[in-house]
């Protein structure tokens, strides 16, 4: 009996469901009358998102990085 391990995979199923979301959501998006053409060149949109991820960064390196950092090293010495 041949056993297949790719069929029970874990990482095959997140990766076609991650597939079905992101169709769906094209769907949904197509019949909410939105174009991501529109969206993915507009001025406006990605200045907010280059606004957004450099927030992102700055906060993950001032506020949770170093925190995590003295965490890890914390577990580091408990070893």
């Amino acid at each position: 009996m041949i056993h297949d391990s790719k069929k029970n995979d874990p990482h095959n199923a997140g990766i076609i469901q991650l597939l079905i979301i992101i169709i769906l959501s094209v769907i949904i998006l197509s019949l909410l009358g939105v174009s991501l053409r529109t969206l993915l060149t507009d001025q406006t949109l990605t200045e907010n998102f280059i606004f957004l991820w450099d927030f992102v960064k700055h906060a993950w390196g001032t506020y949770v990085w170093p925190y995590l950092e003295l965490l890890w090293q914390k577990i580091e010495r408990l070893r």
